[in-house]
């Protein structure tokens, strides 16, 4: 019996061999792990982007923004001026009511209101359904000014606004911001105090907003608020409603974030239940970072790029990066050298 205990029970020679073939395969592993990424293997390129990124901006050489696209077509990038598409003068916000319509869309345009005997420069928004509808559905002075952004499902318009006699510094309190939810005839159905950068989660009635110590979901069936994401936890408390934004994957289950100022970039997953976790961030403080879109098809994203000079933005640009490569490698740059730099915004990503 001992003798048949004895067959059974491995020897050191062949102990020893299985713990060298075991190190043999971490270290193969590791090596491949670094291998992997330098292969550029699975990593987006120029050639894997696709779509229209619609974008706005002033040329130096004019007075007021235009709106324009950029074609991505097998590897290359073509530019279109978009201006003659709203039928008004469109400035910088365009939302289209998803990546595959590119015929119902909002927008913002200036025009001179005469009503009150008085020439008053506006900002309206429009709700064009190409080829031959287009109607306005607001009237707002030019102090009044916000992002927007269409909600598919329960086809509403959410858009930020602040008073008109809020000066330039105030406006950068979230707490002199609201948020209005207007249905497609124009109606106000409600409104939400304290609220910025108004941004749907795709098909559903929950609204993301920002404020000044984190960025909030509110559910618009049970009228309940959740905060997503704490500027708290990190010590701090942005005031600035302008320089953070934010945008969401189409699918919902990633959340771009930006904040200029600090020259960051952020990407979190979100769950079915509204859990947020951030996966990895990319630092630049010498860079300005603002306008963020995802493409389509979720797998990649853009932003507006700016150099800081001299406590000054220069060589305005776009950069496009993969959406789960925590490299943060740029996969591609469209400059916009001949825009002020102040004036450049990324307005949608459609197909």
């Amino acid at each position: 019996m001992l003798e048949g205990i004895k067959q059974k029970t491995p020897s050191l020679t062949s102990i020893v061999g299985m713990v060298v073939a075991v190190i043999v395969v971490l270290l193969a592993y590791g090596a491949w792990q670094v291998i992997w990424p330098t292969l550029g293997v699975g990593k987006l390129e120029l050639k894997d982007l696709s779509g229209r990124l619609v974008y706005s901006g002033k040329l130096e050489s004019e007075i007021a923004p235009k709106t324009y696209s950029l074609n991505l077509t097998n590897g290359s990038m073509q530019v279109v001026n978009e201006s003659e598409r709203f039928g008004f003068f469109s400035t910088s916000a365009i939302e289209f009511s998803s990546a595959e319509n590119d015929s119902n869309f909002f927008f913002r345009a200036v025009a001179v209101d005469n009503t009150s005997g008085t020439t008053t420069l506006v900002k309206r928004v429009v709700h064009a359904v190409l080829p031959d509808q287009v109607k306005v559905l607001a009237q707002e002075s030019t102090d009044q000014y916000g992002t927007m952004s269409w909600s598919e499902s329960s086809k509403m318009l959410a858009r930020s606004v602040v008073g008109e006699t809020v000066s330039g510094t105030e406006r950068a309190i979230t707490s002199n911001w609201k948020t209005l939810i207007s249905n497609e005839a124009g109606e106000v159905q409600s409104e939400i105090p304290d609220a910025a950068h108004p941004t749907w989660m795709p098909n559903s009635d929950v609204l993301l907003y920002l404020r000044s110590d984190g960025i909030y979901a509110y559910d618009m069936d049970v009228g309940a608020e959740l905060r997503l994401i704490s500027f708290l936890e990190r010590g701090e408390v942005f005031t600035s409603v302008i320089g953070i934004m934010f945008e969401v994957s189409p699918d919902g289950r990633r959340l771009v974030v930006t904040t200029p100022g600090r020259g960051n970039v952020s990407v979190y997953e979100v769950t079915a239940t509204m859990d947020v976790t951030k996966l990895y961030s990319r630092d630049n403080d010498s860079v300005s970072y603002s306008w963020p879109v995802v493409s389509p098809d979720g797998m990649s994203y853009a932003v507006i790029a700016r150099d800081i000079v001299n406590e000054a933005l220069a060589n305005p640009r776009i950069e496009f990066y993969a959406m789960d490569n925590d490299r943060q490698e740029v996969i591609a740059t469209q400059s916009l050298a001949d825009f002020d730099p102040t004036l450049v915004y990324l307005d949608d990503w459609i197909k």
